[in-house]
């Protein structure tokens, strides 16, 4: 049975690693001097962590992305969810796969000079100490995402992406201040996540960046778009929005008798 296991981790690996050997043809083919990414994993909030990417071309536009790690790997595994990515040995990859081709998509689309991901930790939150029932109606997440998560982060470690986690923070909250401490310091700002609560983080230089998906386009949410969607007047009052309506899918009660319309 230990041999079996064995067996089914190293095939698991070696999907992994052809994946980034294809990653890595790519970035040769861009940036064939210079590693793309020159970061260290960092667990501050602190923009001057995210270091810059070299360019043959002369000095660039600051444009920071970050990814929302978690949101994007539910996303890409339940994407594939009737046709997953599998090893031969039985281990799920569709999760590797679709943030994989989401990355070489942004790094070309948006050719950025800075990149990070944040991730959700296992510790309790200052909501969690607030309102005990937060997200307390979730299912465990599916073992086949929890088994993909070390994959992942070396994927992002292949790319040289800073992968920051901070216990008893959640990725909106990461992301949040580093968007925002960064605008204050000349960035242009994409928040790469499927997650409508960063709706509430944008502003003239901060915008949401939401993945196309079975071949749609990508969404791009900057304070014109937000305010339309929400039927608000200021950015801020999406954050009043959320609170009358709840979110059910965080357990968040909100007033009885309020929904989208009324709220």
């Amino acid at each position: 049975m230990e041999g079996k296991r064995s067996a089914v981790a190293a095939n698991a690996l070696y999907e992994v690693t052809e994946l980034l050997k294809f990653a890595g043809r790519w970035l040769a083919s861009v940036q064939p001097t210079e590693a793309l990414y020159k970061a260290p994993a960092c667990t501050r909030f602190n923009v001057s962590e995210i270091l810059p990417m070299e360019s043959a071309s002369g000095p660039m536009l600051n444009k920071l992305i970050l990814l929302d790690g978690m949101a994007l790997a539910y996303r890409a595994h339940f994407a594939l969810i009737r046709s997953p990515r599998m090893t031969s040995g039985g281990i799920c990859t569709s999760a590797v796969f679709g943030i994989l081709n989401t990355l070489l998509d942004i790094l070309k689309r948006e050719s950025p000079t800075h990149v990070a991901v944040a991730f959700d930790t296992r510790e309790p939150t200052a909501r969690h100490a607030l309102f005990p029932a937060y997200k307390a109606q979730r299912d465990a997440m599916p073992e086949d995402i929890a088994k993909q998560l070390p994959y992942i982060e070396r994927l992002f470690e292949a790319f040289n992406v800073p992968v920051i986690k901070l216990p008893g923070y959640e990725a909106d909250d990461i992301i949040g201040t580093l968007a925002h401490q960064a605008a204050n310091e000349g960035f242009q700002v994409l928040m790469v996540t499927p997650d409508k609560d960063y709706d509430q983080l944008v502003s003239e230089n901060v915008l949401v960046m939401k993945p196309g998906r079975q071949g749609s386009e990508v969404e791009m949410l900057g304070v014109a778009e937000v305010l339309a969607k929400w039927e608000v007047e200021r950015v801020e009052q999406v954050i009043d929005v959320l609170g009358m309506m709840g979110d059910s899918s965080d357990n968040i009660p909100g007033i009885p008798g309020i929904g989208p319309k009324s709220a």
